[in-house]
């Protein structure tokens, strides 16, 4: 007989929208956003004590935190939020603070997305030669500098092929995490829970997206009320609407974008950080095996 965790699926969909709300309401309503994070701390207490009271939890806890399981959400999470956070907005800088029509902004999406399968690709070359483990240390190593890049390329208003180059750059680590990741997240799990275990990843790579997302648009509404004191037209343009928008509007956008990259630059360099032990940690345990 199939159960369903209805209370477990709850929990987490109330989870989601209470974290979501907090990111979203980030310099826009300070309360809200501190609320809804106060609400999305206790959701989470309530859910990890539900999952480890029930038998058949929607998501287990052996599924976040076994080894190396734990490690291959962390760093695949924050290189997806990362990444997304900086492409994402990406067609509206370039549609606003440089001024080019739709159909080019556009375009500036396709880089990461390029990126993305050549470092699938290049993965799959050096799948016989080299650990998972250090394919996502290449992949953490390489996005730090690239999200750097296009930080320094919007900031300074330098050519925008320098800045869909950085874009294919973060692309290419972003599909070297990401496929090795999901390799040995496959490699260290049996086959009667592998359905659960890559669902489990999969919810986490959404949500990482999802928050990504939200932050990188909080951040730019900040930046644009603090500098500008008007966000209205701003939020049309984002929602599709074909407004002018002034010099200043323009520049605090720019502005906007270029701490996008400062914020995912700086966690960045802590996806580094969690990749370095998973290395460490599996070098360990093959040690250990061995003796």
């Amino acid at each position: 007989k199939i159960q369903t965790d209805w209370k477990g699926v709850g929990l987490m969909a109330l989870l989601i929208v209470c974290s979501l709300v907090a990111v979203a309401q980030i310099g826009v309503h300070w309360w809200a956003s501190g609320a809804a994070l106060a609400a999305t701390v206790v959701l989470m207490a309530l859910y990890w004590n539900h999952s480890g009271r029930v038998d058949a939890p929607v998501l287990a806890r052996e599924h976040f935190t076994r080894f190396p399981l734990r490690w291959v959400h962390v760093t695949t999470g924050l290189v997806m939020f990362n990444a997304l956070a900086v492409d994402d907005f990406l067609p509206f800088y370039v549609q606003t603070a440089r001024g080019r029509s739709v159909e080019f902004a556009a375009i500036s999406l396709v880089f990461l997305s390029l990126g993305w399968t050549l470092g699938s690709l290049v993965y799959s070359r050096v799948l016989n030669k080299w650990r998972e483990c250090d394919v996502i240390l290449l992949g953490c190593w390489l996005i730090v500098p690239s999200i750097g890049a296009a930080g320094i390329t919007i900031a300074l208003d330098w050519p925008l092929p320098l800045l869909f180059a950085a874009s294919a750059l973060i692309g290419i680590s972003v599909g070297l995490v990401t496929t090795a990741g999901l390799t040995l997240l496959q490699a260290s799990s049996d086959i009667s829970e592998m359905g659960r275990v890559t669902a489990a990843h999969q919810f986490i790579r959404q949500l990482a997206i999802m928050y990504g997302i939200a932050l990188a648009g909080a951040i730019v509404l900040l930046v644009v009320d603090l500098e500008v004191g008007d966000v209205d037209a701003v939020r049309d343009v984002i929602a599709g609407e074909n407004i002018s928008l002034g010099t200043e509007t323009k520049d605090a956008i720019r502005h906007g974008l270029a701490w996008i990259h400062v914020a995912t630059g700086t966690i960045s360099i802590g996806c580094l950080v969690f990749a370095t032990t998973l290395v460490r940690q599996t070098s360990g345990r093959v040690t250990q095996g061995s003796n």
